[in-house]
């Protein structure tokens, strides 16, 4: 993945307050692989605030 494509995934995150100590999360497809490639599964979408910083 080239440079300007891991800046495009990584901008294309955003975690969106949804209550106290709840956020949804909405990702592009790259972002996704990047996750995956770390070893992150966010695949419910929603998670706690204590996930969300770590």
């Amino acid at each position: 993945m080239s440079p300007e494509r891991v800046v495009n995934a990584l901008n294309s995150a955003k975690a969106s307050r949804l209550q106290d100590n709840y956020y949804r999360l909405q990702e592009g497809p790259d972002m996704q692989k990047l996750n995956k490639l770390l070893g992150i599964e966010w695949t419910k979408g929603f998670v706690k605030f204590e996930e969300l910083k770590n």
